[in-house]
């Protein structure tokens, strides 16, 4: 067969945990799988002499990047890809891993080249996963994911199937942009580690309070934790990002829906988006309802999203296969 195509979602992440090198959850932390907006890549096996990518400019260049770090440990033949459907770069939503290992992925899928025995090495063939898991673990387990950290040797990630009716708002600015690159390098170049109080308090939240709420379907319980882990987090990240919330417009945002007794809300990674919970769609609509199309003259992106409980998924276009598999 010489068509696939391989479907993800969006990684949420609610806040990096800094502990020091080689101790527990040094970059462990928190992030969930979510369904909307994902990434529609298609991938052809033809004869050709180059590459051939259809997409955004954006999207364009990371994927000839990661072709290109894949050539660079294995001779990957030439390949066409059409991207159908995006994620926007740089808003908290993990787009680049997911977008690298749905190409990784496919060309291992399609041309059957035995690229990585894991998908944790395969996101770092593709220049990924350098500090979090979490967006390799999602791409390939989906739901709410807890990343022990780089030090721990066994289980790194563990996975929690999110409650079917739950519902997640993304909110950001239509302008604004997160912490990436350059910047982001240098910031974890300095060494930044939290202090051990913190650490424990993170790691308290996600052992034993967040994942039992999941678990026990326990939605007001769930948006209080995750409200309090993002806070906390937030907090010490707020030296290099201005604030517990990256963008001043989503700072506002939040006091306002707190006023209304909306709880929950959670940057994601060094935003400018964030994610509030709603235990089901039209709980999602009434908070939705609550959200202005601007504030200060700042238009607000917003969509209801719910979990994506499963991993990225592989599909020929064959009728008995159109289904697909689950990365593997």
């Amino acid at each position: 067969m010489n068509q696939l195509t391989v479907t993800t979602g969006s990684r949420l992440h609610f806040g990096l945990i800094l502990s020091s090198q080689h101790k527990p959850w040094h970059f462990g932390g928190a992030g969930l799988m979510v369904r909307n907006p994902g990434w529609t890549v298609e991938l052809y096996r033809e004869p050709l002499t180059a590459d051939v990518i259809a997409g955004s400019s954006d999207a364009v260049t990371r994927t000839e990047l990661v072709l290109k770090r894949l050539r660079e440990t294995t001779g990957i033949p030439f390949v066409r890809i059409r991207i159908r459907t995006e994620v926007p770069f740089h808003t908290g939503l993990g787009s680049g891993t997911q977008l690298a290992l749905a190409v990784a992925s496919g060309i291992r899928t399609l041309f059957q080249i035995p690229l990585a025995s894991s998908s944790l090495e395969l996101s770092r063939l593709a220049g990924r996963a350098e500090r979090s898991a979490i967006g390799t673990g999602g791409f390939e387990l989906g739901g709410f994911l807890i990343d022990r950290g780089a030090s721990e040797s066994s289980q790194r990630i563990t996975r929690i199937v999110v409650p079917e009716q739950w519902r997640f708002i993304l909110v950001r600015p239509e302008s604004g942009a997160g912490i990436s690159g350059q910047t982001e390098q240098a910031y974890f170049g300095k060494q930044n580690f939290m202090p051990t109080d913190l650490v424990a308090e993170l790691t308290s939240i996600l052992s034993g309070k967040l994942d039992a709420a999941i678990v026990k379907n326990d939605f007001e319980a769930f948006a209080t934790e995750l409200e309090h882990y993002g806070n906390l987090a937030g907090s010490f990240y707020a030296q290099e990002q201005g604030d517990i919330f990256s963008d001043p417009v989503i700072r506002r945002l939040v006091d306002r829906l707190h006023s209304k007794g909306v709880i929950g809300a959670a940057q994601s990674s060094w935003g400018p988006g964030i994610c509030i919970p709603a235990r089901s769609e039209s709980h999602a609509r009434e908070i939705l309802a609550q959200i202005p199309d601007q504030i200060d003259g700042s238009r607000l992106i917003t969509a209801v999203t719910e979990a994506m409980n499963h991993g990225a998924t592989h599909a020929w276009p064959a009728p008995e296969l159109r289904e697909g598999h689950l990365f593997a």
